[in-house]
């Protein structure tokens, strides 16, 4: 196993487990950051540190803990295979105990099987630039990134209507049941 592939399949993993599903969240929400006022910049900061930071992070470790050994490596992917296919067994329903325990076993399965395939490798270099594919995604394909991109929103400011009217609201609470 070369170095770049004890690189590539944290930062892949990492990307796919973690950064993704985040990114994908909030890029649909936009009001996530529309109701806080986030300026453009921390949106696109945002993005950036979790899309691409996470991943160099995982690949970081990666690399540091194929110096250390075998094992730590190993305990590295089998956790983030672990969190990839415990997001992956969702859709199924099956209940937390019965996903957690199959996840466990992916991500164990995924960590002694990453050195010893090569289609795992070569799919690992291939996902490496998963990253950027991410962020280009977040920026280019959601809802959040529309309101990054667009000159005429501007996330921060807040709007105040032509013609307002007064609006009473009365909440009744504490009433016994």
């Amino acid at each position: 196993m070369t170095r770049f592939d004890r690189i590539a399949l944290p930062l892949a993993l990492a990307t796919m487990a973690l950064a993704a599903p985040l990114l994908d969240l909030l890029g649909r929400n936009a009001e996530f950051f529309l109701s806080r006022r986030s300026p453009r910049i921390d949106v696109v900061a945002f993005a950036l540190v979790i899309g691409l930071g996470i991943p160099i992070l995982f690949g970081a470790l990666g690399w540091a803990t194929g110096r250390l050994g075998r094992w730590p490596w190993l305990i590295l992917m089998a956790l983030l295979g672990a969190v990839l296919a415990r997001q992956v067994l969702r859709p199924l329903g099956l209940p937390d105990g019965v996903r957690t325990s199959l996840a466990v076993i992916g991500g164990v399965g995924l960590g002694v099987a990453g050195p010893n395939w090569s289609w795992l490798r070569t799919v690992g270099r291939y996902l490496s630039v998963a990253p950027l594919v991410v962020v280009a995604i977040f920026f280019f394909a959601t809802p959040t990134g529309a309101v990054v991109r667009s000159s005429g929103a501007v996330i921060g400011a807040s709007a105040t209507p032509a013609n307002p009217v007064p609006i009473v609201i009365i909440g009744f609470d504490e009433f016994p049941v």
